[in-house]
This record gives structure tokens, sequence and C-alpha cells, in this order.
């Protein structure tokens, strides 16, 4: 329980963070040193990085207790960096490994815990989520729509505000759990 509030905390603080630099930003929109210390794509992963720490995947999902937590996504250059920076860290006591991903890339095979959609783009027809619906691989997207789409959580900027959905049926049906305190901060959808 302590723990938990710990996380909560920090993930309230990551928070505040996100919006003030997010506000910095929009302010300060014409000072190029600002905007490029904390581009969308940076916001966007440092969330994700802390998403993941709410998130319980089955046992079964990994190959050993150490076995790395793979976050799985399409390139995407202005994504590459911030992605690569998950590599030092580590989700309950697992390593990250980010997985560029390749087009025609069966997710199924891929060994992936989570699918990091940047652009709606990249989901296209939905073929990527076939396949996977029943399997613990944590679907993110990078805009709103996502979650309507067949994805589990979508990240979406409103205003001077990040949005957080989550598909509560799909998440589980794929088996993985949501803790209390991160399904207080988004807006669950009950769809079945």
């Amino acid at each position: 329980m302590k723990n938990q509030n710990c996380q909560l905390r920090s993930l309230h603080r990551l928070t505040g963070h996100l919006l003030l630099c997010l506000a910095l930003l929009l302010s300060c929109s014409s000072t190029a040193s600002a905007r490029d210390r904390f581009s969308e794509s940076d916001i966007a992963v440092a969330l994700l990085y802390k998403v993941t720490r709410f998130v319980r995947w089955p046992a079964s999902s990994f190959a050993s207790d150490d076995a790395a937590l793979r976050v799985c996504v399409y390139p995407s250059e202005q994504y590459r960096a911030p992605l690569r920076a998950l590599e030092q860290r580590t989700v309950n006591s697992r390593p990250m490994e980010v997985v560029e991903l390749v087009e025609g890339t069966v997710i199924s095979e891929a060994g992936c815990h989570v699918l990091f959609f940047t652009d709606p783009a990249q989901l296209g027809d939905g073929s990527s989520l076939r396949g996977i619906e029943d399997q613990p691989v944590l679907t993110v997207g990078n805009y709103r729509e996502f979650s309507e789409q067949g994805g589990m959580l979508s990240l979406s900027r409103t205003r001077s505000r990040i949005e957080m959905r989550i598909d509560a049926a799909v998440s589980k049906r794929a088996g993985l759990e949501y803790n209390a305190q991160l399904l207080e901060l988004a807006t669950v959808l009950n769809r079945d």
C-alpha cells in the first residue's frame, strides 16, 4: 500500500510537471530552446512510462522474473530519442526494451508487452490490433480516437490538459489490470 501511495504521488507530480511544461511550451512558443526541450513526443513518452508502472501483466507474459518489458513502436523520427531514453528505465524491477517494428510484423509473435501508436496512420484499418485482442499487450495510442478504434488506452492533449481514456473491456479481455489510482485519473470506457 505504501508503494502504491508513493507511485500515486509520483504520478500526480509527473502530471503536474507535464502540465507545467506544456503550459510553458504554449506560452513560450517563440522560444526555440523551450520548444525543443519539451516536445509533445517527450511528454507523451514520459506519460507512457508512468502509466506502465500502474499496469499489471500476468506473470506468464514474461519469460523470466527479470525479463524486459518490451515496448513496441512503429518508427517515428520525433519519438525515437524519447523512446530510446526508456531503455535506461525500469518498470517494477524490469528493464525496458524498445523494439522498432517494421511494416508487416506479426505483433502476436513480436513479444510486445506495450504496443505504442504515435500516429493514427500507423493503426490503419486496425489490423495491427487483430490477433492480440486476448493477449496481454497494452495498446496505447497518442491520440484521442485510439480507444474508440479498439485500443486500450489513449493519450491526448486538450487545451492545457492531458486526457487519458481506458477501455476497460478490451483491457480485461487481454488479462491486464490497472492500479485503482490510475483508473481514478482516467476516463474509463466500459463498452462490451
